[in-house]
C-alpha cells in the first residue's frame, strides 16, 4: 500500500528501475483497498471505460468503419420503418 491509502502500480526491479504492475499484483493491491478507496476506483474505472469506449466510437466513425451501419439506418429511417422510443 502506497501512503494515504493509494495503489502504486509500478514495482522495482532487481535493478531498481521502476516497472508497471502487472495485472494480478494490482488485483492484489485492490484487495488491501479500504471500501471507500474501493469506490472510489470502481468509479473511476467506470468512466474510464466510458471514455475509452467513445474514443474507440469516434476512432471507428472517422476510420469509415461505421459507414455501411449508418447506411443501414438511415436507409430503415426513409423507409418509415424506425419506431419512437
Amino acid at each position: 500500500m502506497h501512503p494515504q491509502g493509494s495503489l502504486c502500480l509500478t514495482r522495482h526491479n532487481t535493478d531498481h528501475r521502476l516497472r508497471p504492475m502487472t495485472v494480478t499484483e494490482i488485483e492484489s493491491a485492490i484487495t488491501q483497498l479500504s471500501p471507500p478507496d474501493v469506490a472510489a476506483l470502481m468509479a473511476w474505472l467506470a468512466d474510464y471505460h466510458a471514455r475509452v469506449w467513445d474514443q474507440q466510437i469516434e476512432d471507428d466513425l472517422e476510420a469509415g468503419r461505421l459507414d455501411a451501419l449508418l447506411a443501414e439506418v438511415e436507409n430503415e429511417y426513409q423507409a418509415g420503418l424506425a419506431r419512437s422510443l
